[in-house]
């Protein structure tokens, strides 16, 4: 199976709301987006002029660190309801980065 190359941030999202992906499918979307922050973070510093950063880590941190927990429970935690909560936290990184004016796009391998 071929595996879907997602260009940017709002890509990402959109199939979190649309697509049913599995905890290791979406466990391996927010990796490429704590990577590319990892990337971007020189630049979203200086364009939210020093302040948020704190906020996109931590909320990238929530993101991974729930979707991690239902991946080890082995389907004791309930995946449709960490997928709801981490939606909202994707949507407000995405917010920092539109403010920031960094772009989206995701790096090309």
């Amino acid at each position: 199976m071929k595996e879907k190359k997602f260009t940017t941030l709002e890509a990402i999202i959109e199939t979190f709301k649309t697509r049913t992906l599995s905890p290791e499918e979406s466990f391996s979307l927010i990796v490429k987006i704590e990577q590319k922050i990892i990337v971007d973070i020189d630049a979203l510093f200086e364009g939210l002029a020093g302040g948020y950063i704190h906020e996109i880590q931590s909320k990238i941190g929530y993101t991974k660190n729930l979707l991690h927990l239902v991946i080890e429970s082995k389907g004791a935690f309930d995946y449709q309801r960490a997928l709801n909560s981490t939606i909202p936290q994707l949507e407000d990184i995405l917010t920092l980065y539109h403010k920031s004016g960094v772009p989206t796009q995701l790096e090309k391998k």
